[in-house]
């Protein structure tokens, strides 16, 4: 029999095989001009490395996780017409890992869910949309996508038990926002210098040729996508702060808030900003007697003090000129006549067409672009039209069942959400709870200006405050 010591050696030495093999076929590949398959040769040995790591380690796995759900486009990897995804990726690596967890301990035992029969209902309603699609292949990869996303409601929750690794996720959520916040300002400042695109990251559409300064879109698809993220760590930081919960120092709550909130401001999104209102909107009416004390006036002096000097300095450093001033009043306060706007006027009408056709079960998930556009046989340059209101697509796409499905799944959610946070004893997870619920109606109220359901970041956010909800009902502390 090997020692502890051997073991440890042997694996070490396997280890390091390993290692040198890959390297190898890696060079070999690239020497021939096969990219393609020496990232995926290295993926897979990562995929690999990170199932073996969260078997081990669930918790730490899931870290890695969370860490990864902002990068969206940057770093992606372009397959069949669709980005690949760190996230996707360790999504895939974490649900092996806890497939494998089960089947290693033999316990496959299925606690009831009250979530159960809702999300039974809202996948049946997505496949009775399938009757009358005509864009099979673009249906069958969008439901594919939504039930991959969704899986983090039932993964994260099961992996996510404790007060104690609740807050360390929500930490390494901080943690990122830092850093893609970080990279938003450096996007601003390099595209206001004259960086090319290839440096900034920008997308043409958001840099200052437009406003004249950019839209900051971070290493997000999209301007919009990065102020629905940034929604959820603002919620939980900016109730932390106001309820004197010590996750971190109150010098970096009002930090990160002035450093979060500069980078949110600077996307430009109407939707965002709106979402972001009405987050606040239900922390404070939470919070009404914590909004009272002496550290929450003094931080909400300091923060606005500190937007305030950033956007002077922000407006000065990029030297707006007239059309920048005329391009963002436009924006904002002629809004209902922008492009943008009447675009979406347009998708609007289509979907209510579209649902007129199919009232019921819709013309199919994922079926809206290819029907607009009189199902082409390849895919438009642009891509596929959205309805940009999740409403009147599911709608379109799913018709009355769909959307019913969806608006119980929310019910549920919110009736047990509102549930735990009056039965919540511990300050620091009713403070997580009423968070969770605020990002979340925030969430929903911009999801009426843009719409896709397969985004990592919003099934997340569900998993999260499911996983909250189990701990305050299985704890004492909330005896």
């Amino acid at each position: 029999m090997l020692t502890i010591m051997e073991k440890q050696n042997l694996i070490n030495i396997l280890i390091s095989i390993g290692l040198v093999l890959t390297a190898t076929v890696y060079g070999f590949f690239i020497g021939r001009g096969l990219e393609i398959i020496s990232y995926a040769l290295v993926g897979a040995v990562l995929l690999l490395a990170y199932i073996i790591f969260s078997i081990k380690y669930p918790i730490h796995g899931l870290l890695v996780f969370i860490f990864s759900i902002p990068f969206e486009r940057i770093p992606s990897l372009p397959i069949g017409g669709a980005n690949l995804r760190i996230s996707q990726v360790l999504l895939a690596g974490m649900i092996a890992a806890f497939l494998i967890r089960k089947l290693i301990s033999k316990s496959f035992i299925l606690r009831y869910s009250p979530y159960l029969w809702v999300y039974i209902t809202v996948v049946i309603s997505l496949l009775l949309s399938f009757s009358h699609m005509l864009a099979i292949s673009r249906g069958m990869m969008v439901f594919a996508f939504i039930i991959f996303t969704s899986l983090t409601i039932w993964v994260i929750p099961a992996i996510l038990q404790t007060k104690d690794h609740l807050c360390l996720v929500i930490k390494v959520l901080f943690w990122v926002t830092i850093i893609i916040s970080i990279f938003g300002l450096y996007q601003f400042a390099g595209d206001m210098i004259g960086l090319p695109m290839s440096l900034t990251g920008l997308k043409d559409v958001y840099t200052k040729v437009v406003f004249g300064y950019p839209r900051v879109q971070s290493v997000m698809q999209e301007p919009l996508y990065l102020a629905n993220f940034l929604i959820i760590p603002l919620a939980l930081v900016i109730t932390l702060y106001i309820r004197k919960i010590n996750v971190f120092s109150s010098k970096f709550f009002i930090g990160f808030i002035a450093l979060v909130g500069l980078v949110f401001l600077m996307t430009i999104s109407r939707g965002g900003y709106l979402g972001l209102a009405v987050t606040l909107a239900v922390i404070f009416f939470g919070s009404l007697l914590a909004l009272l004390r002496p550290h929450v006036i003094t931080g909400a002096i300091i923060t606005t003090m500190v937007l305030a000097v950033g956007l002077t300095l922000v407006i000065n450093f990029s030297n707006a000129g007239r059309k920048a001033i005329e391009e963002t009043q436009k924006h904002f306060f002629n809004a209902l006549d922008t492009a943008s706007t009447l675009q979406r006027f347009s998708t609007f009408d289509q979907a209510k067409e579209a649902f007129n056709e199919q009232p019921l079960t819709g013309i199919g998930i994922g079926n809206f672009g290819p029907w607009s556009t009189n199902y082409p046989d390849q895919l438009p340059i642009s891509g596929w039209p959205i309805v940009n209101n999740q409403t009147l697509e599911t709608l379109a796409e799913t018709g009355m069942i769909g959307l019913g499905a969806l608006l119980m799944f929310l019910l549920v959610l919110f009736v047990r959400s509102f549930g735990a946070l009056f039965r919540a004893k511990d300050p620091t997870l009713r403070a997580i709870i009423l968070a969770l619920i605020s990002a979340l109606v925030g969430v929903l109220v911009q999801y009426q200006f843009f719409s896709t359901l397969y985004i990592m970041h919003i099934w997340v956010l569900i998993a999260l405050t499911i996983a909250t909800q189990n701990i305050i009902f299985n704890s004492k502390l909330s005896d």
